[in-house]
């Protein structure tokens, strides 16, 4: 059997909300969450990319604190949470393999931010971090992107104007520099589109002319799966509110894993 534990994966991608919440119970929450995620998080890196669950001054320090071990190549490089000035790990990104990825605190939309860090601060970061990726495209030719809240999702309210407001600023970006798939959680259910850029699609996986967009949110917590009450959209490939969570399968991968 593949043990996802100890060989196998390259690494685990959490796309924010921890523990719900770090700073609960005066910071025992997040001491579990981090006992909890001990036995995997010991094996393989362990990233993450902040969530709304972690918006309130307490629960943003906690996250910033546990949470200093991401790459550090953001500007501005240092981020003042409740807590005081520390690595700015509110965006960074770092190559693995074939692929480069980028992680972004869609928060920062939201509020969240200090003097010096902002969506306009991340986006000047963000264009030269993918002009630089796009240089060594024949050395590292996959671009993923991940985040909290969705550029495209079709389950409910958040998929309106919270989407919207995310998107506005990024899906050009995505789109102009080639990124592959954009991932992200927040929504509890899982979907994938086709690629889309502009609320369009061929929808057609061969040669994509546009980013797929994947929510993984189906881990769930205590407030269960989010239906889907909206129907589905032409760009949207499938979609399931049932309990899962994403692997990503190189070839090789693939042929360990069904063997």
């Amino acid at each position: 059997m593949f043990n996802f534990i100890t060989n196998g994966l390259d690494f685990r991608l959490h796309l924010g909300d921890f523990g719900y919440n770090l700073e609960d119970d005066n910071g025992k929450v997040g001491d579990q969450f981090m006992r909890n995620i001990q036995q995997l998080a010991a094996h393989v890196p362990y990233m993450v990319n902040h969530g709304n669950h972690e918006d309130s001054a307490g629960s943003l320090a906690h996250y910033i604190e546990r949470f200093r071990s991401q790459p550090s190549n953001a500007v501005p490089a240092y981020f003042a949470s409740a807590n005081g000035a520390t690595t700015n790990s509110l965006y960074f990104s770092w190559d693995e393999g074939l692929v480069h990825y980028v992680s972004l605190s869609t928060e920062l939309w939201f509020g969240v931010g200090d003097n010096n860090t902002s969506v306009k601060s991340f986006l000047a970061w963000l264009v030269k971090d993918l002009e630089a990726a796009n240089e060594k495209r024949e050395e590292v030719p996959w671009i993923i992107l991940q985040g909290h809240r969705s550029v495209y999702c079709s389950c409910d309210g958040d998929c309106g104007g919270d989407a919207a407001l995310v998107r506005k600023d990024l899906e050009p970006l995505l789109f102009k520099y080639g990124v592959d798939f954009f991932i992200n959680g927040h929504e509890h259910n899982y979907e994938r589109s086709y690629p889309l850029y502009k609320g369009r699609s061929d929808r057609s996986n061969i040669d994509p002319k546009a980013t797929i967009y994947i929510v993984s949110g189906a881990a769930g917590n205590t407030e269960m799966h989010e239906p889907f009450t909206r129907p589905q959209p032409s760009w949207s490939a499938f979609r399931s509110n049932t309990f899962g969570v994403v692997i990503f399968l190189s070839l090789i991968q693939f042929i360990k894993f069904y063997h």
